[in-house]
């Protein structure tokens, strides 16, 4: 029988340490799911509650994303270049094709990679997330200024990293993860850095994955921009996709809901 254990693997690509957690393949030709934590980060925090049962089936690759201070080096801190940094990584694991779930931002780094590596993402799956809003062109001229950055880091800390952010993301509050509560008493952290270099850099595209798709939301979110409808117009935007809503659950579904959301995406990958 294979060792399923996710273990913790560092090494360097491009003169840069990456951290990934993995899991060996159940079976020569079990697929590889690649799971994107959001903008909290990092990959425990999003993935412990799903990727044990999952890597019963399929090897789990779950990086850590550079800049986030979970042990991969800082090197990226917009959409595409999130991007560009899995596909090394899988360059360097010697991985094909993969299976992509992205929760929150991580939402938007699987998009964007399913448009990037069209040959090489199989599935797409969109847990809370997806591509973010645009910003106007006015806007972006300001976020480019000193006083810009100083107004999108407070305006994203009120809005994704306060205490009453965090709590307005789950269902249930007893659910929140302690470091999460720990992130959100902090002023200043890597995540939220990571976070306002993305809005100032722009993550919007126009273009549509042709990928089969999956979206999971947990119908109990009240993050800023988040709330149900915008599970609505990503199926619109994603016609042929499966939409399933978690119940009881927030911004991490997987977190509050676990056993609901391994059932969807092991049903969506035929399992």
């Amino acid at each position: 029988m294979a060792d399923r254990t996710i273990s913790r693997q560092r090494f360097i690509i491009d003169s840069r340490f990456v951290c990934v957690q993995t899991s060996s393949a159940p079976a020569p030709d079990s697929p590889t799911l690649l799971l994107v934590h959001g903008g909290w980060g990092g990959a425990a925090m999003h993935w412990a509650t799903v990727w044990h049962p999952l890597a019963e089936h399929v090897r789990i690759i779950a990086p850590e994303l550079p800049g986030m201070g979970f042990g991969s080096d800082p090197h990226t801190a917009t959409i595409p270049g999130f991007s560009h940094w899995l596909a090394r990584l899988l360059d360097h694991l010697e991985i094909e094709q993969v299976w992509v779930a992205g929760n929150s931002m991580g939402g938007a780094i699987a998009w964007q990679l399913a448009l990037d590596a069209p040959d090489r993402v199989k599935g797409m799956i969109l847990i809370n997330g997806g591509p973010m809003p645009p910003l106007s062109k006015n806007v972006r001229r300001f976020a480019g200024t000193r006083p810009g950055r100083i107004f999108v880091r407070a305006f994203a800390k009120r809005i994704a990293f306060s205490p009453k952010a965090v709590g307005s993301a789950f269902a249930d509050v007893s659910r929140i993860p302690e470091p999460l509560i720990e992130l959100s008493r902090s002023r200043h952290s890597p995540q939220l850095w990571v976070t306002t270099h993305v809005i100032i850099h722009g993550t919007t595209t126009k273009l549509i994955p042709r990928q089969p798709g999956l979206i999971i939301w947990g119908t109990g979110d009240r993050l800023h921009g988040n709330r149900p409808d915008r599970a609505m117009r990503l199926k619109n935007r994603l016609p042929d996709a499966q939409l399933i809503e978690i119940p009881d659950a927030g911004h991490m579904p997987q977190v509050e809901q676990p056993r609901l959301v391994i059932e969807a995406i092991s049903a969506f990958m035929g399992l």
